[in-house]
């Protein structure tokens, strides 16, 4: 998977990201790679809206995105219940939520 935040006039931008066992920080027109099977999240920093372009090869994952993703509205970060009604759907997109371990902390 390869990202991009995406460019803006508008202010900065920065998403934070865990690459594995490591975190990044990124910001505009900066690229980051994560090798597939590879532990990975990330969230915006920044005080800002911000857009992620994000690459899957070969295709397939973003269909999850496509299907249950928001693109009427900012995201809301998802309750517990939510994650428990997608194992399943997750599990045929060959995706697995693992446990937090408190990566953002």
């Amino acid at each position: 998977m390869g990202c991009f935040p995406a460019l803006s006039n508008e202010g900065a931008r920065e998403f934070e990201f865990i690459n594995g066992h490591e975190k990044i920080t990124a910001g505009t027109s900066d690229f980051l790679y994560i090798p597939k099977g590879t532990r990975h999240a990330f969230k915006n920093i920044s005080q800002n809206t911000a857009r992620l372009l994000v690459f899957y090869t070969p295709a397939g994952p973003e269909s999850f995105f496509l299907t249950h993703g928001e693109t009427d509205r900012a995201p809301e970060p998802w309750p517990e219940e939510k994650f428990n009604e997608l194992v399943d759907i997750l599990g045929a997109h060959n995706m697995v939520l693992l446990p937090s371990d408190h990566d953002w902390d």
